[in-house]
């Protein structure tokens, strides 16, 4: 079986995903890709769940405030990159980071399953709607894009309706 979902910009932000396998209603297999301003993040040679995905994709579709932060989004991209790490065993939360409560719950990796395995990937927010998201490419360096409204949810939502169409609502 093979079936596409694309949707938004991928000079912006878009979600692809390639169904591969569907063994029942409820396990689809396939790729999950975001296009983050032009380059496309993830792994074309891992199958994941994407009825699980879907699922997280849906939830996350509706989380603006979990994101929230200005101090983080204010810092430089190399300090606030060190402070998102710090979620991940083996760092120590640096100084600027005290008083920020609950650091991993800006990593949104987990939304592409083992997809992104490869790729740290963090979403922070300012307290007007200002959105940043920052990644480390593999192999590469830090990155981050900019957004002035809750792109990267309202992508998310289009692809789980989609989604949803085709296969219907996720367990």
């Amino acid at each position: 079986m093979d079936f596409r979902i694309f949707e938004g910009d991928t000079d912006l932000f878009a979600i692809e995903i390639n169904v591969s396998l569907q063994s029942s209603p409820r396990w689809i297999y396939g790729t999950l890709f975001f296009w983050l301003e032009g380059t496309r993040i993830g792994d074309p040679y891992d199958s994941v769940d994407l009825r699980g995905a879907t699922n997280w994709l849906r939830d996350f579709s509706k989380e603006k405030k979990k994101f929230e932060e200005s101090k983080l989004f204010y810092l430089s991209l190399d300090s606030a990159f060190e402070v998102l790490m710090s979620r991940y065993v083996g760092y120590e939360v640096p100084e600027i980071a005290r008083g920020i409560e609950r650091i991993s719950r800006f990593s949104i990796d987990y939304l592409g399953m083992s997809s992104f395995n490869t790729t740290p990937l963090f979403l922070v927010a300012n307290n007007v709607g200002l959105q940043r998201c920052i990644w480390k490419e593999k192999g590469g360096g830090i990155c981050q894009a900019f957004y002035d409204s809750p792109v990267m949810q309202e992508v998310a939502s289009k692809v789980v309706s989609k989604f949803e169409g085709e296969f219907g609502y996720g367990c």
